[in-house]
């Protein structure tokens, strides 16, 4: 049986068995992401399936009642459109973040390859949100080379200072953020 197919009958006799009060849903929606990671269908990050499924709630629904019934066609079908629109939707998100990419290369251009500016640029990606000490961290540099780090960034107009003072500043690359809160839109809950 095709590996989304068992995903989707896991997840929906899962619901069906709806073993706890509460946040059986999740939990049934996890095991679809944690089936295909531990089988090699995603390797490098989890596709979305669950935010697709929630796209539609009535339709989901209607799948899983239809599942009850001893309808297997209706839970598959819906779990696969769900992964179409996740590759989407992280096809989207993955060519938002290489043109960003694109873009503060350009104005980073003449930077050492090997710098903390550039090995930070990379890391907003993952952790658009930093502080002096995260970056002190992560980078392995001093608390002045940090703040400098940051400061070519901001400069550059890669990051903007969100908190004030001279301790724990916060710097965020609003650019990264704003491609993460459009993923997140584009996999709103859309129905009931």
């Amino acid at each position: 049986m095709p590996l989304l197919a068992q995903a989707a009958l896991l997840h929906a006799q899962f619901e069906t068995i709806h073993p706890f009060v509460d946040g059986n849903g999740r939990v049934g929606r996890t095991l679809i992401h944690t089936l295909l990671r531990t089988r090699g269908l995603t390797q490098y990050s989890t596709v979305p399936v669950s935010s697709g499924l929630l796209r539609d709630t009535s339709g989901y629904m209607r799948a899983l009642t239809a599942y009850r019934s001893g309808d297997v066609s209706s839970i598959i079908r819906a779990v696969a459109n769900a992964g179409i629109s996740a590759v989407a939707n992280g096809r989207q998100l993955t060519s938002d973040i290489l043109s960003i990419r694109v873009r503060w290369l350009a104005l980073l251009e003449g930077t050492r390859a090997d710098s903390s500016v550039l090995r930070l640029a990379d890391e907003l990606f993952a952790q658009p949100v930093v502080t002096t000490e995260w970056i002190r961290q992560n980078l392995s540099v001093s608390d002045v080379t940090a703040t400098r780090t940051a400061r070519t960034l901001q400069e550059a107009g890669i990051l903007t200072q969100s908190s004030s003072g001279r301790r724990n500043r916060l710097w965020q690359a609003d650019e990264a953020l704003a491609a993460i809160d459009a993923f997140a839109a584009r996999s709103a809950r859309r129905g009931r």
